[in-house]
C-alpha cells in the first residue's frame, strides 16, 4: 500500500465537502489489490457527534463496498468500519422501480449525456444479501460518470 495511491483514493473520495478518514481509505486500498479505480461512488452523512459514509468503487474485476461511522469530536475515538470486495461478474439483476426516487418526471426530462436526476438504478449480485443502489451522489458529475458507467454494467450482466 502506498501513500501516492492512498493519497489518489482519498480524493476521489472527497465529495466537496467532506473526506472519510485514513483508516476507511486504508482498508478500501488493501482490497484493490494492484486493480485501479474505475468508478467512485460516494456519500457522506453527518450527524451531531459523528460523520457516517457510503461508498461503491468499481475496479475492473471487483465491486468494493465500504459503510463507515467516525466520531467527530475525537479522532482517538473509534468508529465502525465495514470493507467488502466481490466479483463483478456476480451482477446477477439490475433494476430501475417507479416510485419516489425515480420519479417519472425526471425519467421524461433526462438529458441524453447524464443519468436523471433521482434516477436510482438497484444492482443485486449472487451471493449478496443486500442490493446496491446507485448512484449514492446526485451531482451532475456522479451522475455523469453513472451514465457512461451502465453500458459496463449491462456488460457484467452478461459476463
Amino acid at each position: 500500500m502506498g501513500e501516492e495511491r492512498a493519497r489518489k483514493i482519498m480524493h476521489a473520495m472527497f465529495d466537496g465537502n467532506y473526506r472519510p478518514r485514513p483508516h476507511v481509505v486504508r482498508r478500501i486500498e488493501a482490497l484493490m489489490g494492484s486493480e485501479e479505480a474505475q468508478y467512485v461512488d460516494i456519500k457522506h452523512t453527518p450527524h451531531d457527534k459523528s460523520m457516517s459514509g457510503q461508498c461503491v468503487i468499481l475496479t475492473a474485476t471487483r465491486v468494493i463496498h465500504a459503510t463507515w461511522s467516525t466520531p467527530n469530536d475525537n479522532p482517538g475515538n473509534t468508529g465502525t468500519a465495514l470493507v467488502t470486495t466481490w466479483a463483478r461478474r456476480s451482477l446477477i439483476k439490475m433494476e430501475i422501480k417507479a416510485g419516489g426516487t425515480n420519479a417519472d418526471e425526471d425519467w421524461s426530462y433526462a438529458e441524453d449525456t447524464e443519468w436523471p436526476r433521482g434516477g436510482i438504478l438497484t444492482l443485486e449480485y449472487e451471493g449478496r444479501q443486500r442490493a446496491i443502489e446507485l448512484p449514492l451522489g446526485q451531482d451532475g458529475r456522479t451522475r455523469q460518470q453513472f451514465h457512461d458507467l451502465v453500458p459496463e454494467l449491462l456488460t457484467d450482466l452478461v459476463a
